[in-house]
């Protein structure tokens, strides 16, 4: 199991192992003076990164600003005798490349910094396995995502990304566009062309776009995303799973580069976890980790339910499942709980799906190892309290 690292710390290894991809495509090319110069200081930036990632893990103290020796200086200091960093000469050519390049306009030629270059690759590695206990080549933003069937299906897609064949890269799109449909489209579901079908896909808004400034997304890389990935319809009626549809004006084999594939990884990477992380990095308790609710069926008997994917929100005012339920169980949802009317039960509460359902965990319900969701228009709180006060 790997060690703990801060997320911060990730963060950098993650983004000195894009700025190596980059610098490596630019440094083959060595007719292009400009772009192999370019590629010297993307190299350059990915070093000291992972250095500053090191230091950060080992507790090195680091003056500022720091030199780039200053680096292995401080870093080495705090290591153990006879483990200092490998490959500190040829990194240190590279810095010099750098500084050239930077400060004085200097362009670079490849036949100078072939051991440099060379070095990169090996130290990041070292760096990666060493102190953050990961495989480099593996190493991905998508381990900092907290949901775990979200970043089950991200790694998926990341490993199809990596066959490299047009199957595999259309396999990894078309789990990108249910990650992202799953993560935020949902929310915003109306009809489909396929809806005598029952089908529901999200369609542009303005109520979108305000919650991608709440979450902190770019809306302009969300339009791109959205354009690139397939659109997703979902199957209210009968639960069916998530439909691609392919034939959209961008979404094609044309579009699906490994750059642009890359790109829409780690834009659903960093929109999973923005989501995911926003109200926690606020500094604020929300209520549902603060308070333990009292709940009683609105009318009859509530039901609960294990999954709510895929009903619209208009379903909140229809009379679905008799009176007072508000579930339609000829629909194929599975009931995982009942409670009686006029009987109370104590639980944590959420809010799920634009807040049309709660979020209920208790002990009774699937055995306390998953929540179940029920309308708020079918259950009442009846009392909250503090969990550390709640009465039992």
């Amino acid at each position: 199991m790997p060690k703990v690292i801060d997320k911060s710390v990730i963060e950098r290894m993650v983004l000195a192992k894009r700025l190596f991809q980059q610098g490596s495509l630019a440094c083959a090319n060595q007719l292009d003076l400009f772009e192999f110069s370019k590629g010297l200081l993307s190299l350059q930036d990915a070093v000291e990164l992972a250095l500053g990632a090191i230091a950060s893990v080992i507790n090195a103290k680091l003056k500022d600003p720091m030199t780039f020796s200053g680096y292995f200086g401080a870093i080495n200091k705090e290591l153990e005798q006879n483990k200092k960093l490998p490959y500190e000469r040829e990194l240190s050519q590279l810095n010099r490349a750098r500084v050239s390049v930077k400060h004085y306009g200097i362009l670079q030629r490849p036949s100078d910094h072939a051991q440099a270059i060379g070095a990169v690759k090996p130290f990041l590695e070292y760096a990666s396995s060493t102190f953050l206990e990961r495989d480099f080549e593996k190493l991905s933003l998508s381990d900092m995502i907290s949901d775990e069937e979200i970043r089950n299906m991200v790694k998926s897609a990341e490993r199809e990304l990596e066959k490299g064949t047009p199957e595999s890269w259309q396999e990894c799109v078309e789990i990108l566009a249910k990650v992202k449909y799953v993560l935020f489209d949902h929310e915003f579901d109306h009809p489909s062309g396929l809806v005598g079908l029952g089908y529901y896909s999200a369609t542009p808004s303005y109520e979108q776009e305000i919650k991608m400034l709440q979450f902190g997304l770019d809306i302009h890389e969300f339009q791109r995303l959205s354009l690139i990935l397939p659109v997703v319809h979902w199957n209210r009626k009968q639960e069916s799973p998530l439909k691609i549809e392919l034939d959209g004006d961008y979404s094609h084999e044309g579009n699906w580069s490994q750059e642009s594939l890359h790109w829409a990884l780690e834009s659903i990477i960093n929109m999973a976890i923005k989501i995911k992380t926003t109200h926690a990095a606020s500094g604020l308790i929300p209520a549902s980790d603060y308070f333990e609710y009292q709940i009683a069926p609105t009318n009859d008997e509530a039901l609960f339910i294990s999954d709510p994917t895929g009903v619209h929100l208009i379903t909140v005012d229809l009379p679905l499942g008799g009176r007072g339920t508000g579930v339609d169980e000829t629909e194929a949802h599975k009931v995982v709980f009942r409670l009686p009317k006029d009987e109370i039960l104590t639980c944590s509460l959420g809010h799920y799906w634009g807040g049309a359902y709660y979020e209920v965990s208790n002990p009774k319900i699937l055995d306390g190892k998953k929540p179940a969701y029920v309308l708020k228009t079918a259950v009442r709180i009846v009392g909250r309290y503090p969990k550390k006060t709640v009465a039992t």
